[in-house]
């Protein structure tokens, strides 16, 4: 079985010129420096990873975080993302680290086997899952801030998404399955000289059509639909967001003073959340995109790209689906002040199970909490009155009855305007403003 089933092919690389001879050393040289730490440093993010994706799920479980469709999501993508660092752990302990790397054997067992042959497909199908639940995560809350009610953000959405997600992502990662196939190889027992069949993951030949044609368009399908797609549309949907917000702020600032308390936090807070969604996007981006250029190039130039640079970078591009993996949990407790309040809530429920309080009472004072975070929040995401609840200074009610008033408390111009006021063309338009546990539910 050839390595490459593309022989005449483009080449994308000038072997004669010194230049690139000195770059393709050049990456070859990373590459071996990285790799000596990629399988302790890919370890540990999937050990953390799971566990900070434990923690994110019991967050998100809390039933004051599932009552819209973003969290349900969120925890959704944690679970696909702890899949498929559980089953690049097994990867790596089996594969990697259970392997001499100067001799390395020629093949391996059929359970072993089949099961390197179920991480690649299933990790592709995981990891595009996510992705694109990332993306409609993106356009709810895109929806969310235009319209509060918005029918795209009901709890009830999550799971028919999530299942329209995952059967379309399986049917296309039916190619990548096809495209490689399990073959049995011959080698001797180290120990008995005795020939044994062991079996490795080749490339499938195809009789009844060009099997390069079909590996090719594998790849653009991989690179186009899988990476790139993802990255553009999380692209439109971030920026589209960005935009309400500052509009929003916009319309915030027009009813409120710029100097006043309320207004400078509400800014502070705009800018914090803007600056975040933009490093979820340059994280997504440099971890994405780049992979989906590569499978797209390896669909142009096959043999140069798989030869020179996947073989040189490969460890590195699973680095950067790891990182991927881990990014939700990391920046979503800096955007979400609900999160964060569920989020010391479980914290302060385990400091007391540590403390010998006992199981039911913890458990009985999280549930409290939840419910006083939950109120606190309801109020807090209340449009805010641009009245005063209580009478202005210069207001001076009179003293009795019969002493006469200075102000006619029955001029219209005295009176504070009510909501049919408000509706009906008042002097303050009635406007919802959202903060952060609304924009990012």
């Amino acid at each position: 079985m050839r390595l490459m089933i593309c022989d005449e092919e483009l080449s994308l690389f000038d072997l004669n010129s010194n230049t690139t001879v000195a770059f393709l050393e050049a990456l070859w040289g990373i590459s071996n420096l990285y790799n000596k730490v990629h399988c302790w440093l890919g370890l540990f993010i999937c050990v953390f990873g799971s566990l900070a994706n434990c923690v994110h799920i019991f967050v998100l479980s809390r039933p004051a975080m599932q009552k819209c469709a973003v969290n349900r999501l969120l925890a959704i993508i944690a679970l696909c993302d702890i899949a498929t660092m559980a089953s690049y752990t097994v990867f790596v302990v089996r594969f990697e680290f259970a392997v001499d790397n100067e001799e390395p054997p020629l093949g391996y067992d059929f359970f072993w086997i089949t099961f390197l042959l179920a991480h690649v497909v299933c990790s592709i199908a995981l990891h595009t899952i996510t992705l694109y639940l990332t993306v409609v995560t993106a356009f709810i809350r895109y929806k969310t801030l235009k319209q509060v009610s918005s029918l795209w953000n009901h709890e009830t959405i999550a799971c028919p998404i999530f299942v329209a997600v995952a059967v379309l992502t399986v049917f296309l990662c039916i190619p990548t399955f096809l495209i490689h196939s399990i073959i049995p190889v011959s080698a001797a027992d180290p120990v008995t000289h005795q020939n044994l069949t062991l079996y490795t993951v080749g490339l499938a030949e195809f009789k009844q059509f060009d099997t390069c044609l079909f590996f090719k368009l594998n790849l653009w399908l991989t690179g186009i639909i899988f990476k790139v797609i993802p990255c553009v549309l999380l692209l439109l949907f971030t920026l589209a967001l960005l935009y309400e917000l500052e509009k929003n702020s916009r319309k915030r600032k027009s009813m409120c003073s710029g100097t006043t308390l309320a207004y400078r936090r509400h800014s502070a807070q705009s800018d914090r959340t803007t600056k975040i969604l933009l490093i979820l996007l340059i994280v997504f981006f440099c971890t994405e995109f780049p992979q989906g250029i590569l499978a797209i190039l390896n669909g142009l130039f096959p043999n140069d790209i798989h030869q020179f640079v996947y073989l040189s970078l490969g460890e590195l591009l699973d680095l950067l689906s790891l990182i991927n993996c881990n990014t939700c949990f990391i920046v979503y407790p800096l955007i979400s002040s609900q999160y964060r309040a569920t989020l010391r809530n479980l914290a302060n429920c385990i400091r007391q199970i540590a403390q010998g309080r006992g199981w039911q009472a913890a458990t009985a004072n999280l549930r409290s909490r939840s419910r006083l975070s939950e109120a606190k929040l309801s109020l807090a995401s209340r449009p805010l009155s641009p009245f005063p609840l209580t009478p202005s200074p210069s207001f001076r009610p009179s003293p009795s009855p019969s002493s006469p008033s200075p102000i006619n408390t029955n001029s219209t111009a005295c009176r504070r305007p009510t909501l049919r006021t408000l509706i009906n063309g008042g002097e303050v338009p009635s406007i919802r403003f959202l903060d952060d546990q609304d924009v990012l539910l």
